[in-house]
């Protein structure tokens, strides 16, 4: 049986996928909130060490995400992780 995506569906998936966004984004500004901070306590010449770090940061834990922490955030099926949608 094929099955059709009715327009609650539809608004549902939409509004799982706004709320990963705003989380991403929200998560995002706080690692840039925290290099502000550090470089402002630390001396000039170690603000480029601390730029690294946040840009390192940041790419990591977006790729594990992607790889892994999507599959495991949605597709739960009345569970408790989900089992599905990993690498994308």
């Amino acid at each position: 049986m094929k099955f059709v995506e009715t327009k609650v569906d539809q608004l549902e998936k939409l509004s799982k996928n706004i709320w990963i966004v705003m989380c991403t984004v929200m998560v995002i500004l706080s690692q840039v909130g925290y290099m502000m901070k550090e470089t402002g306590t630390i001396k000039m010449h170690f603000n480029s060490v601390i730029l690294l770090k946040t840009i390192l940061v940041i790419s990591v834990s977006s790729m594990t995400f992607f790889f892994v922490g999507y599959g495991l955030g949605t597709a739960a099926d009345g569970g408790i992780v989900g089992d599905t949608h990993f690498a994308g």
